[in-house]
């Protein structure tokens, strides 16, 4: 049996950033492919932690090793590992070597693992760049390169990039309302979000009618995880698993407790098996009784679940850490007043944590939190920046007093007061965006009122 070594610094960021239905099914890999690998109830004695003797020499699927595979000439079956039955990166991978240059590859290949099951890019553009030594320009590229593959929509980095690559790819000389559903979603997007059809038809200009035509078209021909359409066949009639939360917040009389979800197959029951380890000892011993290739597959499978498990208590630390700091700003939303977002950015987090900002992409983009309340949220929500400026931008237009309208002005000196640091032309454009006019027309309407 081939067991192929990853470093353990990618193996890690890898786990980190799976969700917990993806982590699940990680493991249920590893437990499958890797002998070296099994559940704690199996094995004797697991109170030592166990350290391969042998020194790490391992076979590393590294983005350089990428760069030759991808490099080697055209005799090269470049489908040669795809499995009987493709998953959603097998059919980009078998795509994007057609249309790719050689020199792409490797970069494709990266970007291509880090697209979840429901077809989204799940890191920043600018971490694959820095962790591959490329130019920004230059993963942007090939991501576009992605996102022009089959299935349209695929590689996205959120919702809205997803539904308008979908509308860019598809033909719709025929459907009267694509121009329309364009419009909705490239200038009416957060009022969308918020489904104020009254307040996007006076922002865009066309009838409540035209809006809900527009609206009506996005929802029929398009789809938000366009990843799901890629299945194996066995999971083609499955039902749609639940929701299933990354961390859960509970209300205890000492606060609030965060605790990391145990997932079906708890990953702290994954132990080194302790077969595995008593023919590694056997091997220290007795260098000259096996061969090279069984001392290398015994070192490679042990390594392998090594790092697996350094990576898994990683991802645990990792993220009840984040979400205590996370929960602990965001306590009045938790609490249940959903007006209460304050603006946070995960480069704040990370600053205010001693941690990279890719650390806290990978932690949070992609999972889910279980309020106290039974609710699941997914962790954007407490990263939408924008979204929390607007409410307080529409708080303040709704208790403005008539009789002295606020400019654009005094709403941004109103938020800098607050610790808000925002200009003016941006204070134009949220307000814009939810569909209020400008203080000359507000006044005008307040004055025609009298």
């Amino acid at each position: 049996m081939s067991v192929r070594m990853i470093p353990e610094q990618i193996v890690a960021s890898m786990i980190l950033r799976m969700n917990a239905e993806e982590l699940r099914n990680h493991l249920e890999e590893e437990l499958e492919n890797n002998p070296a690998l099994d559940l704690r109830e199996t094995v004797a004695d697991t109170t030592t932690p166990f350290t391969c003797p042998f020194p790490t020499t391992p076979v590393l699927e590294t983005p350089s090793r990428w760069r030759e595979r991808a490099s080697d000439d055209e005799e090269s079956d470049l489908t040669a590992d795809l499995p009987a039955h493709e998953t959603l990166r097998d059919h980009l991978w078998r795509q994007f070597v057609t249309v790719s240059l050689p020199e792409e590859r490797a970069v494709g290949r990266y970007l291509i693992e880090c697209i979840d099951d429901n077809g989204y890019l799940s890191v920043p553009l600018l971490e694959v760049a820095e962790e591959l030594g490329k130019s920004l320009d230059a993963v942007e590229a090939v991501l576009h390169i992605i996102q022009a593959l089959d299935p349209p929509g695929v590689g996205a980095r959120d919702l809205r990039e997803c539904l308008l690559l979908q509308l860019r790819a598809g033909n719709w000389t025929e459907h009267r309302d694509a121009a329309l559903a364009g419009e909705i979603l490239e200038r009416g997007w957060d009022l969308l979000v918020r489904q104020d059809f009254e307040a996007m038809s006076r922002h865009l200009g066309y009838s409540e009618q035209r809006i809900q035509e527009g609206y009506a078209f996005i929802r029929r021909y398009l789809v938000p995880y366009p990843g799901r359409g890629v299945r194996p066949p066995w999971e083609m009639n499955a039902q749609e698993a639940p929701l299933i939360p990354d961390v859960c917040v509970r209300r205890t009389s000492a606060g609030y407790r965060v605790e990391v979800t145990d997932i079906d197959l708890q990953a702290s029951s994954l132990c080194i098996n302790r077969e595995y380890q008593n023919i590694c000892r056997a091997m220290q011993r007795g260098k000259g009784t096996f061969s090279e290739d069984e001392r290398s597959h015994v070192q490679e499978a042990l390594e392998r679940a090594r790092f697996l498990l350094k990576g898994l208590a990683r991802r645990a630390r990792t993220l009840q850490r984040v979400t205590e700091y996370v929960i602990a700003q965001q306590r009045a939303f938790v609490e249940g007043d959903a007006q209460a977002l304050r603006p946070l950015t995960r480069r704040d987090v990370a600053l205010q944590m001693g941690l990279s900002e890719s650390t806290v992409c990978r932690a949070t983009i992609g999972k889910c939190v279980e309020l106290p309340s039974g609710s699941i949220v997914p962790f954007e929500v407490f990263f939408d920046v924008a979204g929390a400026i607007k409410r307080r931008i529409e708080a303040l237009l709704r208790a403005e007093d008539p009789a002295a309208p606020l400019r654009d002005d005094d709403i941004a000196d109103r938020l800098r007061a607050d610790g808000i640091d925002i200009a003016r032309r941006t204070v134009s454009k949220y307000r814009e965006e939810l569909g209020v006019p400008a203080y000359a027309e507000r006044r005008r309407r307040y004055r025609a009122s009298r």
